[in-house]
């Protein structure tokens, strides 16, 4: 673990995008990235950073191709399987 660099509140908040009044609350409501209490001091692991935000990660559809207008039902294969059996 020592290779892995623990950085304070206001160093990961800023990190997050975050502000410091957010990364309490969120530690409060056992929400957000773990983190180390020390003493009064509160400190994050990078690497535990580094894996809240990849838990968070949203991947994206692209678009149809420019010029191709497709219903939302063609475009959804849920839909699109519901319109096929009705």
């Amino acid at each position: 673990m020592m290779h892995n660099k623990l950085i304070s509140e206001k160093e990961a908040a800023n990190m997050l995008g975050y502000s410091e009044a957010a990364m309490r609350l969120n530690r409060t409501k056992r929400r957000g990235a773990a983190y180390y209490k020390v003493g009064r001091r509160i400190l994050y692991s990078r690497r535990d950073l580094e894996s809240f935000l990849e838990s968070r990660r949203v991947e994206c559809q692209l678009p149809p191709a420019a010029g191709t207008k497709r219903s939302l039902r063609e475009q959804s294969p849920v839909l699109g399987e519901a319109a096929a059996g009705a």
